[in-house]
């Protein structure tokens, strides 16, 4: 028995869409983070969040993946994930994408923010805040998360230092292996 499908049409998904994405906060299930972009955002129910990734994966030939998430967050809501090429294109792409979608749930982009990596802090979503915000290269994503090794490796020399003059026993160095430290990133273990 042939099962009909239907696409999704504009306003079909109206309200069920959170205006907020998630940029680089989850690892990529289709390669090396220094090479893909994940970008995530909260659908309210499975079967529409089901329909984006199915519109998603029909409408753009650039998109790596998309996929919804396993289980249910607290809320009751389900994620749902799109992966992107890290390129200097990723900002237009997924300018295109939430274009689209904004169509499907009777918003506006305007109304749209963007969280990057750590920060949890909205930013207005437009090409040029994904520009100035986004690492675009793999090259400056391996800097970025080298620098931030290094600023860990800082804060826990100085943190020591303090707990040394308050006389609390400092823990045992540990030494980091940037390599070990990539490939453990790489296995989701870091």
């Amino acid at each position: 028995m042939n099962q009909l499908s239907e696409g999704v049409e504009m306003g079909d998904l109206t309200r069920l869409v959170q205006p907020i994405l998630s940029i680089d906060e989850f690892r990529s299930k289709m390669g090396e983070d220094k090479d893909i972009i994940v970008v995530g955002f909260t659908v309210m129910g499975k079967s529409p969040a089901d329909d984006i990734v199915s519109f998603i994966e029909k409408s753009y030939d650039w998109i790596l993946d998309a996929d919804v998430s396993s289980g249910e967050t607290e809320d009751g809501n389900y994620m749902v994930f799109a992966e992107f090429e890290r390129t200097k294109s990723a900002p237009s792409h997924i300018m295109s994408m939430i274009t689209d979608l904004v169509n499907l749930t009777d918003q506006e982009v305007k109304d749209w923010q963007f969280t990057y990596y750590k920060h949890s802090t909205g930013i207005p979503l437009t090409e040029e805040n994904l520009v100035k915000t986004m690492l675009l290269t793999p090259e400056s994503y391996n800097t970025k998360v080298e620098a931030s090794a290094v600023d860990a490796i800082k804060e826990s020399t100085l943190l020591n230092q303090y707990r040394a003059m308050a006389g609390v026993r400092v823990p045992a160095a540990k030494i980091v292996d940037m390599q070990i430290l990539n490939m453990q990133r790489a296995a989701g273990i870091k």
